[in-house]
């Protein structure tokens, strides 16, 4: 339970400093764009061992996201469409992870992540499309140009890909026997293992843009 809470506090903390940043300043967002695509290139070295043969699919495969998110800043609807983005991507992952404890059931690929099950997927986007339905109705005052129901499809979109994205590093991190990437986060382990959910799904949210 103190790993729950731990894991909670800190989740807590760090989103609200991206939310702050996100609605606030572009500067600050910057800045932390650089500090964990930073952190995640050199935990993606860990990982990897210093293998140079992966080594520079880690730049790619990193920096791609974090140069989508930027691009996604900058843009007139950039604001609410990173809102939107970063709380589909955390509701995701925290009710993927207790939906899959209070459900358990069929794993959903034991080989790459043995606790995740199929039950988590289906509870973590289900919240996702919830969330980003919730947030359709929010900020109908700023005359988005977009639908209910594609918020409601965007969520689903995005929840099931960032699931998709945590089993893509997760092939790495088994490949060279590594169970986290770091642990600078408390009870989320490094930043790449908080942030692998942005690998896939950041450069989708700039196409949909």
């Amino acid at each position: 339970m103190s790993n729950i809470v731990t894991r909670f506090l800190s989740g807590t903390a760090l989103a609200l400093v991206v939310l702050l940043a996100i609605l606030y300043s572009q500067i600050l967002l910057n800045l932390l764009l650089i500090i964990i695509g930073c952190i995640m290139l050199y935990e993606w070295r860990n990982i990897t061992k210093k293998d140079e043969r992966y080594l520079y699919l880690g730049i790619l495969i990193i920096l791609t996201p974090i140069l989508s998110l930027y691009l996604v800043s900058i843009k007139p609807e950039g604001k609410i469409a990173l809102l939107t983005y970063a709380c589909v991507i955390a509701s995701v992952d925290t009710f993927a992870m207790f939906g899959g404890k209070y459900f358990e059931g069929p794993k959903l690929a034991p080989k790459l992540s043995p606790n995740k099950t199929w039950s988590g997927l289906a509870s973590g986007v289900t919240a996702g499309a919830i969330i980003s339905l919730i947030i359709s109705f929010l900020i109908q005052e700023y005359n988005v140009q977009h639908s209910h129901i594609e918020f409601f499809l965007f969520g689903i979109i995005i929840g099931i890909i960032e699931q998709g994205s945590d089993l893509f590093i997760s092939f790495f991190k088994r490949k060279f026997s590594v169970k986290d990437s770091g642990n600078i986060i408390p009870g989320h382990g490094g930043v790449l293992d908080r942030f692998d959910g942005i690998i896939l799904t950041a450069p989708i949210l700039l196409w949909v843009l």
